[in-house]
């Protein structure tokens, strides 16, 4: 990876960053702090993937609304594993080893879907 785009990466994971706020997962929907993120009706896709931090990866799912909206969220956020664990009991998932598909090997993006609306 370059110079460039790895800046480029880490400047956009910045400006978007959320992992100072605490996500709440419930049975209705996910919050970030108290902002309604979605509603688990609204999803339409769930993609995880890995993206390369240089001397780390931070695995992160793209989530698909119905509006056209796409919310990132990443291992490092305040309840993600709550999050996942409610993502797994609220969604029909596609593929449940998602984890094991996205983590190795180490440094690739190893893209795959979670999840998909039918």
């Amino acid at each position: 990876m370059s110079i460039l785009k790895y800046l480029t990466s880490q400047l956009s994971l910045l400006k978007d960053d959320i992992k100072y706020r605490k996500l709440n997962s419930t049975s209705s929907g996910v919050y970030l702090s108290e902002k309604l993120l979605f509603e688990w009706g609204d999803v339409t896709y769930v993609e995880a993937y890995k993206r390369d931090m240089v001397t780390e990866d931070l695995i992160c799912l793209d989530i698909g609304l119905l509006s056209g909206r796409v919310v990132t969220l990443h291992e490092e956020l305040k309840g993600y594993e709550a999050f996942k664990s409610m993502m797994h009991s609220q969604l029909e998932l596609i593929n449940k080893e998602w984890m094991a598909d996205v983590m190795l090997p180490p440094f690739e993006e190893c893209r795959t879907k979670v999840y998909k609306c039918i």
